[in-house]
């Protein structure tokens, strides 16, 4: 989930803020690797985009970008996102 994703780079933030971190490493599980939001249950008469992606996406995308050390993905599978 983001909120696990913008958790585990608070956490590396911190860890590279004190020489812990040379790098990161962003994998996904599973047979395929797939960011983003489960869309199974959004209904569109009540779903606030806006809020989810000002709210959650953006402060997590801002974090990737600030982040200290080299980012590295390895996607395995099919690479998708707003799954």
């Amino acid at each position: 989930a983001l909120q696990d994703l913008t958790q585990a780079y608070d956490d590396a933030a911190a860890a590279a803020s004190r020489g812990k971190v040379r790098a990161l490493l962003l994998r996904g599980e599973g047979r395929a690797f797939c960011a983003g939001r489960d869309i199974s249950g959004v209904t569109p008469e009540n779903d606030d985009a806006a809020a989810y992606l000002g709210g959650l996406v953006e402060p997590l995308l801002q974090k990737m970008a600030a982040f200290p050390a080299p980012t590295f993905a390895a996607a395995h599978g099919a690479c998708l996102g707003v799954g």
